[in-house]
């Protein structure tokens, strides 16, 4: 098994490609929040969709660098929980 410092090295290890959310709650509001919005949309006019789209994108936008911010920052708390368990007994 090849270690995984090598395979993101290596670029064969892309957490925000294996995300995958398995949670139900999740799975019923995203098929609401899809509904919503393709019942509000079928009311817009073609200006108006355009628009919206482009509020959604950048909406979006925000969000996935919001989503990426708190994996950096997860990732980092882990590593620190890392190093204080390694320096348990050392001082001992």
């Amino acid at each position: 098994m090849q270690k995984i410092l090598e395979q993101i090295y290596n670029g064969e290890l892309c957490p925000s490609e294996r995300s995958e959310v398995c949670v139900e709650k999740f799975r019923t509001a995203k098929k609401a929040a899809v509904q919503a919005h393709d019942e509000f949309e079928r009311k817009l006019t073609p200006e108006m969709k355009a628009e919206l789209d482009s509020f959604l994108s950048s909406e979006s936008d925000v969000t996935a660098y919001h989503i990426e911010q708190a994996f950096v920052d997860g990732f980092r708390l882990g590593a620190k929980l890392i190093l204080e368990i390694l320096e348990v007994g050392k001082d001992d």
